[in-house]
C-alpha cells in the first residue's frame, strides 16, 4: 500500500490514448478474458467457474470470450484419484454456462493440461505453471497443432481459431469490474499504441505488447 501510494504520487501520469468500444469491441479485437488457475478439487474448480461467470456479466461483449485455463495440482503419479471428477464437474459446468448465455459461437471455454514428471521437483506437474500455460494457449490461438502443447481436454469453438487479436490475462483473485475489458481493449487497440516490431520481429519498438491496469487492494470490513 506504502509503494502503491508512493509511486502514484513520484511518478508523472501519462495520458494513453484510447477508442471508445463501450458500445461493441469489433471482429479486429476480438478478445479472450483468461484464469489460468491449478486446481486441487471439483469445489474449487466450480468456484473459478463462478468468478469467470461474473467478469462476464461484468463485461458483456459479443467479442469478448472466457476461459479458464486450469492445471491439475502436482501429484506423485501422472493421474490422481480426483482427476476424472474434477474434469467431468468442470465439463458439465461449462456447458451449462454456454446453455445458460446462448451466443452465435461458444462464449465460455474450458483448457485442461496433463501432468509431466519434472525431475527437479520430484514429482508430475503441469509444464510451467501459469507461465506454461499462457504460452501454450497463445501458442494454440495462433496456429500451433493441438498435439504440440499440453492440453489433454480443450472445450472450445474451433471456428474461432487465428481471429483472437488480445488475451487480458486475470489472476484467480483478481476482479474485472464493469466494462472494464472493453476499456483495455480500447486502449491497446488504437492506432498509436499498437506495437510495432524490429526487422526481427522480436523486439518493440513503438507502441506497446502488453498493458497492464492499475492494481488496488480491496478494503475488508471485518464487522461486517
Amino acid at each position: 500500500e506504502v509503494s502503491n501510494n508512493l509511486f502514484t504520487r513520484l511518478v508523472p501520469v501519462k495520458k494513453i490514448p484510447s477508442m471508445d468500444y463501450l458500445s461493441e469491441i469489433p471482429d479486429e479485437a476480438r478478445t479472450f478474458v483468461v484464469m489460468p488457475v491449478i486446481i486441487s478439487s471439483a469445489e474449487q474448480g466450480l468456484a473459478y467457474l463462478e468468478r469467470l461467470r461474473g467478469h462476464y456479466l461484468a463485461n458483456r461483449q459479443c467479442n469478448l470470450y472466457f476461459a479458464l485455463l486450469a492445471d491439475y495440482a502436482d501429484a506423485p503419479d501422472l493421474h490422481a484419484p480426483g482427476d476424472e471428477l474434477i474434469t467431468k464437474t468442470l465439463v458439465k459446468r461449462i456447458q451449462e454456462m454456454n446453455s445458460l448465455y446462448p451466443a452465435v459461437n461458444q462464449r465460455f471455454s474450458l483448457f485442461f493440461r496433463r501432468r509431466k514428471w519434472n525431475e527437479a521437483q520430484d514429482c508430475f506437474m503441469c509444464w510451467e505453471r501459469k507461465r506454461g500455460k499462457l504460452e501454450e494457449f497463445n501458442a494454440y490461438l495462433t496456429g500451433t497443432p493441438r498435439e504440440d502443447t499440453s492440453f489433454s481436454l480443450i472445450l472450445f469453438d474451433e471456428k474461432l481459431l487465428g481471429t483472437f487479436q488480445y488475451v487480458i490475462t486475470l489472476d484467480a483473485d483478481s476482479d474485472l469490474v464493469q466494462d472494464n475489458a472493453s476499456k483495455l481493449v480500447g486502449m491497446i487497440h488504437h492506432p498509436l499504441n499498437q506495437a510495432v516490431l524490429d526487422e526481427t520481429g522480436e523486439k518493440v519498438v513503438e507502441g506497446y505488447a502488453i498493458i497492464q491496469p492499475s492494481v488496488r487492494n480491496h478494503i475488508c470490513d471485518r464487522n461486517g
